[in-house]
């Protein structure tokens, strides 16, 4: 993760101040459906997982027709 802060939306000349490595972000799909996404931030001592799950089914068919392959 990279944090910013400042800047002026839609500036063509933004200040912006930039800190890298601020953390992880992890998206892990364990199905067509469903995954998890860890996070870890450890400047602002926040770390943990939370479970996702597709609210929309317009493209799961196509996904699992894509693991068949």
């Amino acid at each position: 993760m990279t944090l910013t802060r400042g800047g002026v939306f839609d500036s063509r000349t933004p200040l912006v101040e930039r800190i890298s490595d601020y953390g992880t972000f992890v998206l892990h799909f364990t199905d067509c459906h469903s995954g998890t996404i860890s996070y870890d931030i450890p400047a602002a001592g926040l770390a943990g997982e939370i479970p996702i799950q597709r609210v929309v089914e317009d493209n799961a068919a196509l996904c699992e027709a894509m693991q068949e392959i």
